[in-house]
C-alpha cells in the first residue's frame, strides 16, 4: 500500500484546558519553584544560585518539585517529592497548586519546542518568569496567560527583577488560571487512525 499525505499537522504533546479563578491572598513570603529535576541544561544552577543570592530576603521562599532531592542547598531550597508517571500525568499540576506556589522559573538554557514544566505551571495557578530566548516556552506563556508571565533577556535581568520587587507587584496584579494539560496522541497512535480511516474508505 502506498502512503500518499495531503497536509501537515502540527501536534504540541498536550494543550492546556483553562479557568480564570480568583488569586488567593495569602500572608508570608512570595513562593517560588523550580519544576523538575536538577539538570543543568533545565536551569537548575541559575535558579539555585538565584535562590542563594536570596536566602536572607524574607520576601522570598524557594522551592524544587521532582522525585529525587539530590544536590538541594540545605536550609535554601525546599523539596517537594513528585513523580508524574503513565499513571499520574497530573502529579506535577496538583502538587504545585496544593502548595499554593506562587511563581515558577522555567530557564532551559536551549531552545524548546516544547516545554512539560512551563505547561505544568500555568495549569497549576503559578505566574511563570521565562528566559526570552528559550524557543516555544515563551510563546507558550504569551498564547495560555499572557497577563500572567513575563520574560527576562539573562540573568543579570531575572536578579534585578526579584531585586526590585516588580515580580511581587505583578504577581499580586495578575489574573491566576488553573486547569489541566491534556495529552495530545502521538505519532503511531494517529497513524494507526489514519490508517483505519482508510481502510474503512475503501471497504
Amino acid at each position: 500500500m502506498k502512503w500518499t499525505g495531503s497536509r501537515g499537522v502540527v501536534l504540541p504533546p498536550a494543550r492546556l484546558l483553562l479557568k480564570q479563578t480568583p488569586r488567593q491572598t495569602r500572608t508570608g513570603p512570595l513562593r517560588i519553584a523550580f519544576l523538575g529535576r536538577q539538570a543543568y541544561h533545565k536551569g537548575w544552577e541559575v535558579f539555585r544560585q538565584l535562590a542563594e543570592t536570596f536566602k536572607s530576603d524574607s520576601r522570598f521562599e524557594f522551592y524544587q518539585f521532582s522525585e529525587f532531592p539530590h544536590g538541594l542547598p540545605r536550609g535554601v531550597v525546599h523539596h517537594v517529592p513528585v513523580k508524574v508517571d503513565a499513571e499520574h500525568r497530573d502529579a506535577m499540576v496538583r502538587a504545585v497548586a496544593l502548595r499554593e506556589i506562587d511563581v515558577v522559573v522555567c530557564w532551559s538554557l536551549w531552545p524548546e519546542t516544547f516545554n512539560f514544566t512551563a505547561h505544568e505551571a500555568i495549569a497549576a495557578g503559578a505566574f511563570l518568569v521565562v528566559r526570552r530566548d528559550q524557543g516555544n516556552v515563551w510563546p507558550a506563556a504569551q498564547t495560555y496567560a499572557p497577563q500572567a508571565s513575563r520574560a527576562v533577556e539573562n540573568e543579570f535581568e531575572l536578579e534585578q527583577y526579584l531585586r526590585s520587587g516588580r515580580l511581587i507587584d505583578e504577581v499580586a496584579a495578575s489574573p491566576r488560571f488553573l486547569g489541566a494539560a491534556l495529552q495530545s496522541m502521538g505519532s503511531a497512535e494517529l497513524l494507526a487512525v489514519a490508517h483505519q480511516t482508510q481502510e474503512v474508505t475503501r471497504v
